[in-house]
């Protein structure tokens, strides 16, 4: 081989001797690739580097056209070929310029390519070389991979480069400049200060590790978390190629990482959504079929709870105006679910949600500062937390809370599931209001003009009769209650039972005529609407019936004439109307006019809405297109007379054919003696209100007064004690301030009960019993100490409890019965120990005891057990017996356990502000 210089460009001839003498294994053996054509493009040889990269064998391809390998080889080698042959077109230019190609194993390989003609001594072509480099890692880390296509380069691209090595910890040799966007600088990662492992999340990293360690292929793609800078996690996309040695060990990994937090957390937001549809569609479910409010809340606080990650579900009931009790919880401790009490207002998490009427977020317990955050919740170590209103601002049920002890996110979705959660739940609790108020329908029930009937469907008897029904047919309710509507005996006749029952099954309520046979054998029209309701997971079928023998005979007539019908107008009891469709008044009958003030024809013309009360005017056309499109329908709408005043009326209107048109006759009945009924109720309930004001004014005064009298009576014995000198009369002047001291305490006594009689709350404060215990004891001292009386307290340190200062009248009354009651020389005995999420306190002496019979009256005003000359009034047991009743306990009384005497006990609830507690 002899090399020529010609104007720069290497010239070598290769001589058919030489070029037939070399080895062709020294050729196979080379690091570069090797490629050789004959004069006429042929190819007769390349060695094994360009057999790897191509994966074709050299007898596939001898002898063949550079041209024509281009067009039928495979894609991977057809753009190797098609690269050779730009090579030779363009070799001034893109000679040793390296290009990237997928070799046929799959791996990315970056090689660079030098053409090299060869010339016979007559500078004749005799054939070229073409000689290949594998140039990936130098081009990778030069910053100009698979870019060479475009005007860029890694720092503009979404994805971050990479070129790690494949050893422990992913030793970084090359990053493009865009890995700032997550936080870190290229010199960080590239100088060694990091490793590509030190910025995987760690709960991520050991899965990634596994995965690479076990990879064999040439490529992967896999996603996780990397950390930023700032220790945020986010989620990444990586897509990497494997980079081997000449023996195929992955000595590189190289690759793009793309950052997909954003579709990450799209995709979480949309699955919590999905679930969240899911659990709402269950909790509409349960609703419907649970009869149980307790059970359907119960399964609530777990549904928010599961449904949101939370580990805490919990409702705050509002059972006064500045209390809420945890009635529900879910993941909660029992000593607080049914005990644990928040102040109303705005100072509890509970208190500020119902005042402010907006969904709150606690995100972080330990800054907030809106409000306190109750006891229990630091207990359970709550964190975070969101809670939602249930029902109106201004009648709220209570609070749907959701918490859990680790720092989170509430989205709006989340915020918006509550809500709706919360909304399901008011709606089954007013639905059980209602058919809690049963009794109160009853009673308005039976003064409805209506005949209603309620039958069970299993027995097919009547289960309920109105008092209507009773009156008018002359039967008994018993004699009703037995008869069956499939006995052709049964009052109601001409009815096919079974075609009403899948009727009403089909329709939801379906109107049919019959007639009821009065006991005597008399009978007369009806119209009856048959209706199913369930109830506790029975069903019955609700029959409300009306005399339609006013209605029946004005029918009557308007089919014979004109002239009938304006008889039946006047002579019936109930208002009557014709209109036109349009709803313009075309005859009214006597009743009508009477009841509204104006002459007959005084209202022929008038428009229906121009006679009905301004609120109900705007339903009027609604109610008019009801009427024409369903047929009869029974509206309660407020008409006014000629003075202005409104009548309340219940009005039955539907279409009829009159003299060849269709009109709309309506049929009203006035219910203002019902509406009057409602009125007195209310001003019933507003004057017990205003008595019992009265009586607690009286009761103050009476006090106030008879306190100075006996405070005057005081003042004048001491006096007479001061300079009196005869022992008698100071004698009888002692009994005398005695008997006046009693006076008082039977005074405050009395004003005491009376008080506690009358109130509705009692403002609750955490005080200690120990404290209440001290103050009786100081009252008593003098008294204990005369007759020789120990009085022992057992309790822990301290006895916080939530209640009413109050209390202490029902300590001095139990301690002074004991003291009053001991011999000379004993011992009283104070117990105060933890009873559950209650204190027990109980007070034991060694008197005479109380028998069976007197303890059923002893709690009772006025009333005492056997004495034995013992003085007292006999209201301090009843005092301290309301006073407990007032926080929702009761007083007890046992035989001494300890031997003679009696034991009197209550409970007292634990205060859940233990910490804050001084």
């Amino acid at each position: 081989m002899a090399v020529d210089q010609d104007e720069g460009n290497c010239k070598y001839c290769i001589f058919p001797e030489t070029s037939a003498s070399v080895h062709h294994n020294v050729l196979s053996r080379l690091d570069i690739g090797l490629i050789s054509l004959d004069k006429d493009d042929r190819l007769i040889h390349f060695n094994e580097m360009v057999r790897n990269v191509t994966g074709i064998e050299e007898t596939e391809v001898i002898g063949k056209e550079l041209n024509d390998l281009v067009a039928t080889c495979g894609h991977s080698a057809s753009s190797f070929f098609r690269h050779l042959l730009r090579t030779r077109q363009c070799s001034t230019q893109i000679n040793n310029v390296p290009f990237k190609i997928v070799a046929h194993d799959g791996s990315l390989k970056y090689l660079s390519c030098e053409y090299i003609p060869c010339h016979n001594e007559g500078s004749t072509s005799n054939g070229a070389l073409f000689l290949l480099k594998d140039e990936t890692i130098s081009t990778i880390c030069s910053n100009n991979c698979i870019f060479d296509d475009q005007k860029t380069n890694a720092s503009h691209l979404p994805f971050v480069s990479f070129l790690w090595k494949c050893d422990d910890v992913w030793s970084v040799e090359y990053v493009s400049d865009n890995i700032v966007q997550f936080g870190y600088a290229p010199e960080e990662l590239v100088s060694g200060g990091l490793d590509y492992a030190d910025i995987v999340h760690p709960d991520h990293l050991e899965a990634l590790m596994d995965m690479v360690d076990g990879f064999n292929g040439n490529y992967f793609s896999h996603e996780y978390m990397l950390l930023t800078s700032e220790g945020e996690p986010r989620w990444v996309l990586e897509r990497s190629y494997a980079v081997r040695d000449d023996v195929g060990n992955i000595t590189h990994f190289h690759g793009a990482v793309l950052d997909i937090h954003e579709r990450k957390s799209s995709e979480k937001e949309l699955a919590s959504m999905n679930l969240q549809e899911k659990a709402l569609s269950k909790l509409g479910g349960h609703a419907l079929s649970c009869n149980d409010i307790d059970a359907l809340m119960n399964y609530a606080v777990k549904l928010v709870a599961e449904t949101l990650g939370m580990k805490f579900g919990m409702i705050m009931e509002k059972i006064s105006d500045d209390r809420f009790l945890l009635r529900y919880g879910y993941g909660l401790s029992e000593w607080c679910v049914g005990s644990a009490i928040v102040d109303g207002n705005s100072s509890s998490q509970a208190g500020f949600t119902a005042v402010s009427g907006k969904p709150v977020i606690l995100e972080d317990i330990e800054k907030e500062t809106r409000f306190k955050v109750p006891h229990f919740l630091h207990k359970h170590g709550v964190v975070s937390g969101a809670s939602v209103v249930i029902g109106t601002n201004n009648e709220p049920f209570g609070v749907l809370c959701a918490h859990t002890d680790e720092k989170v996110h509430f989205s709006d979705h989340d915020i918006n599931f509550l809500q709706s959660v919360s909304n399901i739940l008011a709606e089954s609790i007013g639905l059980r209001e209602t058919i809690g108020s049963l009794e109160l329908y009853k009673k308005l029930m039976n003064q409805s003009n209506d005949y209603i009937m309620v039958l069970d469907t299993i027995t097919k008897k009547f289960s309920y009769v109105s008092d209507r029904v009773i009156q008018d047919l002359g039967y008994s309710e018993s004699e009703l209650m037995s008869q069956s509507v499939f006995d052709p005996e049964c009052f109601m006749k001409t009815l096919d039972m079974f075609e009403i029952i899948r009727k009403a099954a089909d329709e939801g309520t379906f109107l049919v005529g019959s007639e009821f046979v009065r006991k005597n054998g008399s009978s007369f029209p009806v119209e009856i609407s048959f209706s199913f309701v369930e109830n506790e997971g029975k069903i019955y079928m609700v029959l409300i019936g009306r005399d339609m023998t006013e209605k029946k005979k004005a029918h009557q007539i308007l089919s014979e004439s004109e002239t009938k019908l304006s008889a039946i107008f006047d002579n019936a009891s109930d208002l009557i109307c014709l209109s036109d469709m349009d709803g313009i008044i075309l005859q009214v009958n006597r009743a009508m006019a009477e009841t509204m003030g104006y002459q007959s024809n005084e209202l022929i013309g008038v428009a229906m809405v121009d006679v009905t009360s301004p609120e109900f005017r705007a339903d009027v056309p609604k109610i008019m297109a009801e009427i024409i499109e369903k047929g009869p329908v029974t509206v309660e709408v407020d008409l006014l007379n000629n003075n202005g005043d409104t009548l309340p009326m219940e009005i039955k209107a539907q279409v009829i054919a009159y003299n060849g048109k269709q009109r709309i006759l309506s049929i009203g009945r006035d219910i203002t003696e019902r509406r009057v009924l409602e009125n007195a109720i209310r001003e019933h309930a507003d004057q017990l209100e205003y008595s019992n004001g009265i009586k607690d004014m009286f009761a103050d005064v009476t006090s106030h007064d008879l306190i100075g009298s006996v405070s005057l009576i005081e003042g004048f014995v001491d006096y007479l004690s001061s300079i009196e000198e005869n022992s008698e009369k100071k004698h009888i002047l002692g009994n005398i301030h005695d008997s006046a001291e009693k006076l008082r305490r039977t005074i405050h006594s009395a004003s005491v009960f009376a008080r506690m009689n009358s109130s509705r709350e009692m403002e609750l404060q955490t005080i200690d019993l120990r404290f209440v215990f001290r103050s009786s004891l100081d009252r008593l001292f003098d008294r204990a100490v005369r007759r020789n009386i120990g009085v022992v307290l057992n309790s822990p340190e301290p006895c916080p409890a939530y209640m009413n200062p109050i209390i202490e009248e029902v300590f001095f009354n139990l301690m002074s019965n004991a003291i009053k009651y001991s011999p000379d020389g004993s011992e009283v005995v104070v117990d105060i120990f933890p009873d559950g999420d209650r204190w027990k306190v109980s007070v034991s002496d060694h008197g005479p005891g109380i028998s069976d019979k007197d303890r059923s009256r002893i709690f009772e005003r006025f009333s005492r057990a056997d004495d034995s000359g013992i003085s007292g009034k006999g209201l301090g047991l009843a005092i301290s017996r309301m006073a407990l009743k007032c926080h929702g306990e009761e007083l007890h009384v046992e035989d001494n356990a300890g031997g003679k005497g009696s034991t009197f006990w209550f409970n007292v609830r634990v205060s859940d502000e233990f910490d804050n507690f001084q």
